[in-house]
């Protein structure tokens, strides 16, 4: 009896662990963070990714308050290698949109780093954050969104990085503690004086150089884009040189040069060159007749009703095993 008992117990503990191991094997979590450094005028910003280290896909918009800080440089982070570089563009002043999508992963959390300069007469603190209201998407190798918590930061502009006070010299004036008067300056004697040098030999007139005639300014640049009718799943290919951004990434996506369709719907496709809108076109997308349905998604809340289903199963097994042998016991009692 005592070792059927035992054996009930593994077996009820085997159903709760076949339960619970799916739903915590598919929780993932990951943080974007901002790290400011301050050297002379400059003030420097990393973008930074913590927790998941295995996504596929990376868009989001970064906001800072173009009021009192002016952008100097975006570059790409340690993240990347050469091959799987990402994109980002500077559409209006105070947004940054990155985007990236690749196999690969990526080789440590620094995905952008943004050197900033302040404006002239700015002072107090400047903001520096995400763009909440963006449609910002993350998304590991098998299409599974990743949960990301997003984190702002302030630059404070009046932040001197030079302490004039130094609390180890003794001649500081402004030391609280233990004050030393200085030694008395006592002069040097006078030198005497030297014999003046020989006037230098007058150069010769300046003559301006000619001036330059002027250069025409550049025409700019266009790119004519047709609207498209594409079907879910189809991928069509861009013309390299430009960045091309989707309106909503839910219906056509935009990944190393290649748009696809994602779901049904229409979206606006916009061509970036240098920073700025050249085109523009709309993207229907249709199902495609001969493709097979998609299957249904599993519903909110799978996880839990697997362990509902798995820990009841267990319970009902229990009960039956432990019915038969009290009934089994009785019968030898009787006899």
């Amino acid at each position: 009896m005592r070792k059927m008992k035992r054996f009930l117990s593994l077996l009820l503990l085997a159903c709760l662990l076949l339960g619970i191991l799916p739903a915590a094997q598919a929780a993932t979590y990951a943080a974007l963070e901002l790290d400011t450094s301050h050297s002379g005028s400059q003030w420097t910003v990393t973008v930074k990714m913590t927790g998941n280290k295995r996504p596929q896909m990376i868009e989001f918009c970064l906001e800072y308050d173009s009021s009192k800080l002016k952008l100097k440089s975006v570059k790409a982070g340690s993240a990347f290698s050469s091959a799987n570089a990402p994109t980002y563009s500077t559409p209006k002043t105070g947004r940054v949109l990155f985007a990236w999508e690749a196999l690969t992963g990526l080789k440590d959390g620094k995905l952008l780093v943004l050197t900033f300069t302040a404006k002239s007469g700015a002072s107090g603190t400047a903001d520096v954050g995400f763009n909440e209201d963006y449609d910002t998407v993350f998304m590991d190798g098998d299409q599974n969104a990743i949960t990301v918590r997003l984190h702002s930061t302030e630059i404070d502009l009046d932040d001197d990085p030079y302490d004039p006070y130094d609390p180890y010299d003794p001649y500081d004036p402004y030391d609280p503690v233990d004050p030393v008067r200085p030694t008395p300056y006592e002069p040097d004697e006078p030198e005497e004086p030297e014999e003046p040098d020989e006037p230098d030999e007058p150069d010769e007139p300046y003559e301006p150089d000619e001036p330059e005639e002027p250069e025409e300014p550049d025409e700019p640049v266009t790119y004519t884009m047709e609207d498209l009718t594409i079907y879910v799943g189809q991928i069509c290919t861009t013309q390299e040189g430009f960045l091309f951004l989707s309106s909503d990434t839910n219906v056509v996506a935009v990944s190393n040069g290649q748009l696809r369709g994602v779901s049904v719907g229409i979206a606006t496709i916009t061509a970036y060159k240098d920073g700025a809108a050249v085109g523009s076109c709309t993207i229907t997308v249709i199902e495609d007749p001969e493709a097979k349905p998609a299957p249904e998604p599993e519903k909110t809340g799978g996880n839990l009703l697997k362990i509902v289903l798995w820990a009841g199963i267990g319970l009902i097994l229990a009960a039956v095993i432990l019915i038969g042998c009290i009934l089994l016991k009785r019968r030898n009692d009787d006899y």
